[in-house]
């Protein structure tokens, strides 16, 4: 609840609690689990490389359960560190491992993929593939009833606006229109496609930089 509501200093404390009882318990399950939050806490918080060290663990273990949509969904937070790393070939490439790891019916794990190279697409100046990964993360949000988590939502809502003031506001519609449109496996197919390269003189901001706008 913390976590969800921003507040990231009291939710790093309660999980860090956590952690050292499911350690103490020797108790692999509930440790998957609360490393990957303790990693959405430490990302929130700009704590890049301890986020990124407990997404590992978080995919260790989901790999030692051959549990897929939790090691699908550590890929995409890695994903997402390495994009606010700057990385967004590294970003592009955990995406793609995340895609092959994942059942196509683990629907909460396809939506953060579609969701995470949207992002990625925004920040190389990929407008348009942007703008039609997000048409289709948002249908399938709406399917399933997964919300962004309140914690993204300022970067999301940002890389959105700055793609439909790239677009304008009739292309913007027209293409989140068409990747609406598509079904699950549709969507999976365009969001595996290579991302066209950067458009020569087109700027590509540093994420890092770009969250202090």
């Amino acid at each position: 609840v913390e976590l969800c509501q921003g507040h990231y200093t009291p939710a790093t404390s309660l999980l860090d609690e956590s952690l050292v009882l499911v350690r103490e318990a020797k108790d692999r399950v509930d440790l998957g689990l609360t490393v990957y939050l303790l990693g959405q806490a430490a990302r929130a918080a700009g704590d890049l490389p301890r986020a990124k060290a407990l997404f590992e663990e978080s995919l260790a273990v989901a790999r030692e359960f051959n549990d897929t949509l939790s090691a699908g969904l550590a890929l995409c937070e890695l994903a997402t560190v390495a994009r606010d790393m700057g990385e967004l070939q590294v970003a592009i490439a955990l995406v793609e491992e995340s895609l092959r790891t994942l059942d196509p019916r683990e629907k909460f794990g396809i939506v953060a993929c579609l969701h995470a190279l949207a992002m990625v697409a925004s920040q190389e100046g990929a407008a348009e593939r942007a703008a039609i990964l997000f048409g289709a993360s948002h249908r399938l949000r709406e399917e399933i009833g997964a919300a962004i988590p309140p914690f993204e939502r300022d970067e999301y809502d940002h890389w959105t606006g700055r793609v439909q003031s790239q677009l304008g506001d009739d292309e913007f519609a027209r293409l989140l229109a068409e990747g609406r449109s598509m079904t699950i496996d549709a969507a999976i197919a365009y969001a595996s496609q290579k991302s066209p390269p950067p458009q020569v003189g087109r700027e590509i901001i540093d994420p890092i930089e770009e969250r202090r706008f």
